[in-house]
C-alpha cells in the first residue's frame, strides 16, 4: 500500500527509493530490532555449520531464537530455506547458546530454550505469489517482511499474509526425512492447544477477544504459555491471556499503581515469576467480570502506547 504525507490538505504520494537490503537494511534492522520486532540482537553473520545467518536475535517473551535474512533473489525456495535453517538451529543448540551467553553474559542452558518456538524472518523488497503463499504451509514458523524506503527517511516494515487458508496443502512439496524431523520438533500454537476441552473458559475468551475488537486492530500472538496482543503496528503487548480450566487471569504491562480497579482484584506480579511480560495481574471466571476486565484492558492499552510510555 502507498504511503501519503499531507501538503496543502492534499495527499501526495510518497516515492520510494532504492534500497541495499543486505548493507543498509541488515545494519538499520539489527540496530532497531527492539523497536521493529521485539527482539534482542544476539549476532551479525554467524556462521554455523555450512550456514551464515544475517542476524541472530532472541525473543525474551517465548525464549526462543529467530534468525533474519535479507533478500534479493526473487527465486529462492523459502520453504526449502526455512527448513534448512531450522534444521540447523536445531542440530547446533548448543552454539546458538553459547552465541546468547556471549552477547547476554548470562548463563543459559539448552532446556532453558523453548526450541519448539523457533523462527525464520525473511526480510526482502518483495516477494513472489509462491513464496507469499508458502507462509501457509502447516507448522511452518516462517514470516515474510517486505521492507520499503521512501523519500523522507521513512522506512516501512510490512508483513506479507497469504491469501491461502492456514495449513493449506502445497501440494508441490515433498517432505524429506529431515523436514519431517524438523516438524516434529517446532510448532506454531493454536488456540485449540491453549484451551483443549476446557468449554467454560475458551466461551469467556471467546466474549472477552470479542469485545477487545473495539480497541481496532490488533495483533494476535499464540505461545505456548499464553495469548498476547499488541497493536497491529508494535510488537509491544499491553495484555497477555492465561489460559485456565475454568477463566482466564489476564497479565497488563502497567504497573499497579497506574491502573484502577473497583471490581476487580488486581496483584503486583513484578517479583513474582510467570511466563508473560505483565507486571500486574487479575483473573475472570463468569461473563459479568467481562466489561470490568475490558476497563482494565483498555486503560492498559493507553498507558502502553501513551508518548511517554515506558
Amino acid at each position: 500500500m502507498p504511503l501519503f504525507k499531507i501538503e496543502d490538505k492534499k495527499l501526495v504520494q510518497l516515492k520510494s527509493k532504492n534500497i541495499d537490503l543486505e548493507r543498509d537494511i541488515q545494519k538499520l534492522t539489527e540496530e532497531n530490532l527492539q523497536e521493529i520486532f521485539g527482539l534482542k540482537f544476539i549476532k551479525s553473520e554467524a556462521t554455523i555449520q555450512n550456514y551464515r545467518f544475517d542476524t541472530v536475535a532472541f525473543d525474551e517473551s517465548s525464549d526462543s531464537f529467530v534468525i533474519i535474512e535479507y533478500k534479493k533473489d526473487k527465486n529462492i525456495s523459502v520453504i526449502d530455506q526455512a527448513f534448512a535453517y531450522l534444521s540447523t538451529v536445531l542440530n547446533n543448540k548448543a552454539e546458538l547458546v553459547y552465541l546468547y551467553q556471549q552477547k547476554t553474559n548470562k548463563n543459559i542452558k539448552k532446556e532453558a530454550v523453548d526450541w519448539s518456538q523457533t523462527k525464520i524472518i525473511l526480510i526482502a523488497d518483495s516477494f513472489t505469489t509462491y513464496q507469499e503463499s508458502a507462509i501457509a504451509f502447516k507448522n511452518l514458523p516462517l514470516e515474510l517482511y517486505e521492507v520499503k524506503l521512501y523519500e523522507g527517511g521513512i522506512l516501512s516494515y510490512s508483513q506479507v499474509k497469504s491469501s491461502l487458508a492456514k495449513n493449506a496443502t502445497l501440494t508441490s512439496f515433498k517432505p524429506s526425512k529431515e523436514v519431517e524431523d524438523v516438524l516434529k520438533e517446532v510448532k506454531e500454537y493454536s488456540l485449540e492447544d491453549q484451551f483443549g476441552d476446557w468449554m467454560q473458559s475458551r466461551k469467556l475468551f471467546d466474549a472477552l477477544k470479542n469485545e477487545m475488537s473495539s480497541l481496532g486492530n490488533i495483533r494476535e500472538r499464540i505461545t505456548k504459555y499464553y495469548i498476547a496482543y499488541s497493536k497491529e503496528d508494535t510488537t509491544k503487548s499491553f495484555v497477555e491471556v492465561v489460559t485456565q480450566k475454568k477463566g482466564l487471569k489476564l497479565y497488563l504491562r502497567p504497573k499497579i499503581n497506574q491502573l484502577k480497579s473497583p471490581h476487580l482484584q488486581l496483584v503486583d506480579c513484578q517479583e513474582v515469576g510467570h511466563w508473560t511480560n505483565g507486571n500486574t495481574v487479575f483473573s475472570i471466571s463468569k461473563q459479568e467480570d467481562i466489561p470490568y476486565a475490558l476497563d482494565l484492558i483498555k486503560q492498559s492499552y493507553d498507558l502502553v502506547y501513551s508518548e511517554n510510555s515506558y
